[in-house]
């Protein structure tokens, strides 16, 4: 029988950890799997139970978690690691040596990844945020306005955004949306035009901020000349679904899958002149006629995002790798690829890591 293990550590606050560890562990849990998470910092807590087989589950920039796995002895288990951005390959090297399979939220990740690493890539999709369904129930409130908001962190911002603000503040300017809030950490607050309105970012208010707007603006246009803003997931066009927002999306790949899937291709956006177009006509739509398509994306991200669903498929994938009984890792092809410098992304998840690292050595010497 197997057992399933989770590597990472809680007090992370990590969007990524919620959307696929959080979700996983509760939904194995219910369905009376074995299942546990282990704080992959604790060095003193046993990962592996020799009377089963264990399916280990970790992110690819957990280094504590890869240290973890190289010290664990020889026995039955397979080592899954989850993946998300591809700013480089040099960020995934440590996780490939000790992994014999990758999960990644997207099929254009899977081809990305698929370029550079000799083992089995799989796509799953990322849950609906656990926070929107613990805050509220998934109903959305009726559109009554045309309140427009972006979320997310400060890069992301400037990868993405800046081309497009002058199209937003013509857009207040003749009243096709009633006000324009960005959502995200103090540091982008000095950057924006004296027009939007900002709000602080905190993990624990973000669904209540949400349910304030009507509209959510979402670009993943890679101003930075980037594949990985490129190719981003949708999760959070999920999220704005679910706390009742209508996405308006860039036309690049994983928005236009999924808005093509809800039947919302009509506020796909190629440039600032369409997005343009897409507030003015907007700003012209009947709000029933809004709730309708809303309602409808409501029922498709409850039925195709849910925890339910996520785990479903992952139980699909780790009854693959059984099949394939993935291959030793002396085998692996030898990597020799490009280097870049640290990332952004890749700092900041390390200092989250830290603090989390130095916040359970000072509670455990309290």
């Amino acid at each position: 029988m197997n057992q399933f293990i989770f590597l990472g550590q809680k007090e992370w606050d990590d969007p990524l950890f919620r959307f696929y560890f959080d979700t996983l562990v509760r939904e194995l849990g219910s369905q009376k799997y074995l299942v546990k998470f282990v704080n992959s910092f604790d060095p003193s807590e046993k990962i592996v139970d020799p009377k089963h087989h264990s399916i280990i589950n970790f992110f690819y920039k957990d280094t504590d978690a890869i240290h973890a796995i190289t010290e664990l002895e020889a026995g039955s288990f397979t080592r899954v690691c989850f993946a998300s951005d591809v700013e480089n390959y040099e960020a995934y090297e440590d996780a490939y040596r000790v992994a014999d399979a990758f999960i990644c939220p997207s099929e254009m990740h899977k081809k990305v990844l698929g370029y550079a690493f000799d083992l089995p890539i799989y796509s799953l999709i990322e849950a609906i945020d656990p926070l929107i369904r613990v805050a509220e129930p998934l109903v959305p409130d009726p559109i009554k306005a045309r309140r427009l908001v972006w979320f997310g962190y400060p890069e992301s911002y400037r990868r993405s955004m800046p081309i497009f603000e002058s199209t937003i503040q013509e857009a207040l300017g003749l009243g096709y949306i009633d006000s324009f809030s960005v959502i995200s950490l103090e540091s982008l607050q000095k950057e924006l035009p004296s027009t939007f309105r900002f709000l602080p970012f905190t993990t624990s208010q973000l669904t209540a901020q949400l349910k304030e707007h009507d509209l959510a603006l979402l670009s993943h246009v890679p101003l930075d000349l980037s594949i990985n803003s490129l190719i981003k997931s949708p999760n959070k066009a999920v999220s704005s679904i679910a706390c009742g927002l209508i996405p308006i999306c860039s036309d690049t790949p994983n928005y236009r899958e999924l808005m093509d899937r809800l039947g919302l291709q009509q506020y796909l956006f190629e440039s600032s002149r369409a997005l343009g177009e897409i507030l003015k006509t907007l700003a012209q739509t009947e709000n029933a006629q809004l709730n309708t398509y809303l309602n409808a994306a409501h029922h498709y991200i409850e039925q195709h995002y849910s925890a339910t669903y996520q785990t479903h498929h992952y139980l699909k994938i780790v009854a693959d790798l059984k099949i394939q009984k993935p291959s030793h890792l002396s085998g692996k092809v030898p990597l020799k690829l490009f280097k870049s410098p640290d990332s952004e992304i890749k700092l900041r998840f390390y200092v989250r890591q830290q603090w989390a690292r130095l916040k359970r050595l000072l509670q455990s010497n309290a």
